[in-house]
C-alpha cells in the first residue's frame, strides 16, 4: 500500500476525503484548474484493493506498482 500512495503522490495527488475502506484523492491544483472526473477513488473490498478513475492514471499507477513489484500477481488485473 506504501508504494500505491507514493506513487499517486508522485502523479500529484492529495487525500480529499475518507470514509470507511475508501479514499477518494484529488488533483493538488487549485480548484479553478481540476476536473472532477481527475479523481481516484481506493477502495479495500474483501482483501483486494480497488483503484478507480481516470484511464490513463490508473495505467500509469498500475505501471508504476508492477516495475516496484515484478514478481506479484496481475490476474484479475484488465490492461
Amino acid at each position: 500500500m506504501r508504494s500505491l500512495l507514493d506513487t499517486l503522490e508522485r502523479l500529484g495527488y492529495v487525500q480529499e476525503r475518507r470514509s470507511g475502506a475508501s479514499a477518494v484523492y484529488l488533483q493538488k491544483l487549485p480548484r479553478v484548474l481540476r476536473w472532477n472526473e481527475g479523481a481516484l477513488r481506493i477502495a479495500q473490498h474483501r482483501g483486494t484493493i480497488v483503484v478507480s478513475g481516470p484511464r490513463s492514471i490508473v495505467g500509469r499507477m498500475r505501471k508504476a506498482l508492477l516495475s516496484a513489484a515484478p514478481g506479484c500477481v496481475t490476474g484479475n488485473i484488465s490492461n
